[in-house]
C-alpha cells in the first residue's frame, strides 16, 4: 500500500506576558509572549485583530499609516506627485509601497524622462523601510527603480533605533535622492552606446519568465542595452499578473545584469 504522505500540524498556545499600545491609534498591538511561563524572544504584531506575524522583540513596528501623515507630506513638498503603477496593489494595512514622480521632464536623446522614487515599508518584515530612485520613461509610459549603485538609495531594518531617528533619516534620504537621481541619466546615455549581447539575454533568461523577455531577444546584437533594458522593464510594468512586490523584485534583478 502507498504510503500517503501528510503534513504534521503543530498546535502551539502562548501566554501575553504584556501589550504594547503605544500604536493603538493606529489599530496595532504589539503582544510580548511566554511560553510554559518563560519569557520568550517573540512579540506578537495584530492589527485590527488580527494577527500579523510573530517577530522579533526588537523589532520596531513603524505604522504605514504614519509614514503616509508624515512622510508622504515631505516627499510632495519637494515636487514628488503619487503615480500608480499597472501591476496589482499590495493590502496598505499591512504593506505600503508607492512611486511619486516629478511633474518635470528630463531629455536625453530625444527620450522624455520623469525622475521619482519609490516609498516602501511594512509592518509584518516583509518589506524593509526603504526609499529608492524611480525613472518614468514617458514614450511608453513605463517606470523603473533604479539601481542603488547609480543613484543613492535608504534602506533601514526594523530593528534598533528610535521611530524619531527613522523619520528624520528619512527627510535626510529624500533630499539626497532628490539632489542625487539627475545621476541616472548620465548612465543611460551610457547604456545607448553599448551593443546589447547574448550574455545579458541569458543572464535575463535564468531570471525572468518568458512573457517578461518578449520581443528582448530581437535586439542580440542589433539593438542597444538601451533598448533592450527598456524593453524589458516596460514588459515587466506592463505585466498585471503580479503585484507590486513582485514587479519590485524583477527590477532589481534586471537593474543587477545591466549594471545599473
Amino acid at each position: 500500500m502507498k504510503e500517503v504522505n501528510r503534513m504534521e500540524k503543530l498546535h502551539v498556545e502562548f501566554e501575553v506576558e504584556s501589550e504594547d499600545l503605544r500604536w493603538q491609534e493606529y489599530d496595532i498591538i504589539e503582544k510580548y509572549l511566554k511560553y510554559n511561563g518563560r519569557r520568550t524572544k517573540f512579540k506578537a504584531i495584530v492589527k485590527s485583530g488580527n494577527l500579523v506575524n510573530l517577530v522579533s522583540r526588537r523589532y520596531t513596528v513603524i505604522p504605514n499609516e504614519l509614514l503616509v501623515e508624515e512622510i508622504v507630506p515631505l516627499i510632495e513638498r519637494f515636487g514628488y506627485q503619487p503615480i500608480d503603477s499597472p501591476a496589482k496593489s499590495i493590502p496598505t494595512d499591512v504593506r505600503y509601497m508607492q512611486y511619486f514622480i516629478k511633474p518635470e521632464l528630463e531629455k536625453i536623446d530625444n527620450e522624455g524622462i520623469k525622475l521619482g522614487l519609490l516609498f516602501r515599508n511594512s509592518i509584518d518584515r516583509s518589506l524593509s523601510l526603504g526609499l529608492e530612485g524611480f525613472s518614468y520613461r514617458t514614450r511608453c509610459g513605463n517606470g523603473v527603480i533604479m539601481g542603488k549603485e547609480s543613484v543613492y538609495s535608504f534602506t533601514r531594518k526594523h530593528v534598533g533605533g528610535s521611530v524619531e531617528d527613522i523619520l528624520s533619516r528619512l527627510e535626510e534620504a529624500i533630499a539626497l535622492i532628490n539632489k542625487k537621481s539627475l545621476q541616472i541619466l548620465e548612465k543611460y546615455k551610457h547604456m545607448m552606446k553599448i551593443k546589447f549581447q547574448k550574455e545579458k539575454y541569458s543572464e535575463l533568461e535564468k531570471y525572468l519568465p518568458k512573457r517578461d523577455l518578449a520581443d528582448v531577444s530581437r535586439m542580440i546584437g542589433t539593438g542597444t542595452d538601451w533598448d533592450a533594458f527598456n524593453e524589458v522593464t516596460q514588459n515587466i510594468w506592463w505585466n498585471r499578473r503580479g503585484n507590486m512586490i513582485n514587479q519590485y523584485g524583477k527590477m532589481q534583478i534586471v537593474n543587477r545584469i545591466f549594471g545599473i
